[in-house]
Order: structure tokens, then sequence, then C-alpha cells
């Protein structure tokens, strides 16, 4: 076996593996070169690396099914349950995407617009104060569950316990295929 055979048989993408979540860059490049559509056949997906090849492949849900799912372990189905239009076809897909897009017009966003600009605000506020500190984990983490909490009505005072929840059930160890235990504890 040749450094270039052993080379492409790590051309499989595969978002557990520790290399993989160390440093993605070199197996994307190396994927999008030599191996733009990849089958990982141990989690049972397809790898499509160009823009075009992935506007197709969405375009095209009867060869392309989301039918059995689009998440690469169950993780989604202890939180969401039946009814994750992700999880549907058409016309079953088109059915409940009409039913929630009333809430995504851009009149609804525009009247969001001030109660998400408050909150980044305050995320950015708390920055300045501490005199700086890492953007993903004090700006860009927080934001997200901060809007949509606050979008459901959750109580302030809810907050922390929900961003600890919410951190703890997207946890993977690296290199490991079963869920840990933390991350099914947050969703009981």
């Amino acid at each position: 076996m040749t450094a270039e055979t052993r080379l492409d048989e790590r051309l499989v993408y595969d978002p557990f593996a520790r290399e993989t979540q160390e440093d993605p860059y070199p197996l994307y490049a190396a994927m999008l070169e030599r191996a733009p559509v990849a089958r990982n056949e141990e989690r049972g997906f397809w790898t499509l690396c160009r823009f075009a090849d992935v506007q197709a492949a969405a375009r095209d849900w009867k060869t392309f099914s989301s039918d059995e799912g689009v998440d690469l372990d169950f993780m989604a189905k202890l939180m969401c349950g039946p009814g994750d239009f992700l999880d549907y076809d058409p016309p079953r897909h088109d059915q409940l995407r009409e039913i929630i897009k009333r809430r995504f017009t851009p009149k609804a966003f525009e009247q969001l617009t001030p109660r998400i600009q408050e909150i980044v605000d305050d995320l950015i506020d708390d920055l300045l104060e501490r005199g700086g500190g890492d953007i993903v984990a004090d700006l860009a983490s927080p934001t997200p569950i901060r809007v949509v909490t606050a979008l459901l009505g959750f109580p302030q005072e809810d907050l922390e316990m929900l961003t600890d929840l919410q951190a703890k059930s997207i946890t993977r160890t690296p290199g490991e295929l079963q869920l840990p235990k933390v991350a099914l504890d947050a969703t009981d």
C-alpha cells in the first residue's frame, strides 16, 4: 500500500472522528480535490463537497430522501420527536413548512431586530466590562439560545439552566460512537 493509497483511504468524512474535530480543513481540501462525492459506509451517509452537487441533491428529494432523518445520531429524535419537518419529504415537508413560515417573514424578523440587538449589545457590554474574552464562547454561542428563549418567553432566571442543558445535549466525545451520559441526561 502506498502513501497515496493510505491518504485516499482517509478521504471519508466522519464528523465524530478525533482528527476531524481537531482540524477538519486538510480533509476538506483533499476531499474537494479528489473525492468530492464520498460515502461513509460505517455511518451510512454520503458527503457532497461541491456547492452544485449539494444544490442538486437538495432539489432532488426523490433520490436524496430525508424520510430516514437527517441526523447522524438519534439525539434530534430525543429532542424533537415526530413531526420535525426536516425529516420529511414533500408533500408533508411543504405542509409543515407552510404552517411555520408565517413566523419567519421579513416583517416578523424586523419586529425581532430590537430584541436581538439588545441581547447582542448586552453580551458585548459584558465582554467590554471584563476587558475581553472569547468571541465564540462569550458572544457567538450564547446569542442563539438567548434569542430562542426570549422568543419562546422563557423566564430569564431559567437561562443559565437552559444554556447548560443545551450545551450538554450536544456534547460528543471525539472518536466515540455512543453519546456520552451527560448528553443523554440533558434530554431527560
